[in-house]
């Protein structure tokens, strides 16, 4: 039983099983990495307990699956979306690191449309 030759479309799908292989465990370890990120936990909390995200969202609200940003030594920047009864927004959370800790810059609430909410009561606020 010889060996079959190596086509195109097999080489094609030994190529996108490798990398999916390397890929799908990659995205997975940076979403947990955010979803543990005590500045994405606390900006999530500041969110659902806002009296102004709650009147354009209802309540509950609740996160969507995807996160995407950045974090690093100086500062963390992360979006992701946010869904309540009375619809979505995309939810921006600025902070930068302060000492062991971080402190929130801001949190913006990006609508549908042009619509944007920026939580005051978000600015200055520590998160260990």
């Amino acid at each position: 039983m010889g060996e079959k030759p190596l086509t195109k479309g097999r080489l094609f799908r030994a190529v996108v099983l490798g990398l999916g292989i390397l890929v799908v465990p990659a995205m997975i370890i940076f979403q947990w990495v955010f979803h543990v990120h005590p500045v994405y936990k606390e900006g999530l909390l500041i969110i659902q307990t806002s009296p102004s995200a709650q009147g354009l969202l209802g309540q509950p609200i609740e996160p969507g699956l995807w996160i995407s940003g950045r974090s690093s030594h100086m500062g963390a920047d992360i979006t992701f979306n946010v869904n309540g009864p009375k619809g979505e927004a995309r939810a921006s959370i600025e902070a930068v690191s302060e000492g062991p800790g971080w402190r929130i810059r801001h949190i913006l609430l990006k609508l549908p449309g042009d619509g944007r909410q920026s939580l005051r009561e978000a600015e200055g606020h520590a998160v260990k």
